[in-house]
């Protein structure tokens, strides 16, 4: 898949638009920003909630990846990774992290 700058673009937009809000709600997010790889630009955002911490990935090929992390346990986190191909489609995924650290539970 080709590079596309605006779905990077698209991440830090949504991270900044929600930054305030969430923080309302108790989820701390943080723009870990972007991250120079071998074949591809990344922008990462790390969402924590009560025990949970959560990276969001998303690269300028379209890829993504969700590592999930309980740090009461000592378990491997948990991945998800998927395809996106517009800007959409990643406030899409950042919306389901934030209802994945939300509803995870958090006692």
């Amino acid at each position: 898949m080709p590079q596309d700058d605006s779905l990077l673009r698209a991440a830090e937009s949504w991270y900044r638009a929600h930054k305030a809000v969430l923080a309302g709600r108790g989820v701390k997010i943080t723009l870990i920003g972007r991250a120079a790889g071998a074949a591809n630009n990344a922008v990462i955002i790390q969402f924590e909630s009560g025990m949970q911490v959560l990276q969001a990935t998303v690269s300028d090929s379209g890829e993504t990846a969700f590592l999930l992390a309980d740090r009461r346990r000592e378990t491997d986190p948990r991945i998800d990774s998927r395809t996106v191909a517009d800007p959409s489609e990643v406030d899409h995924l950042l919306d389901a992290a934030v209802r994945i650290v939300s509803t995870t539970d958090t006692t």
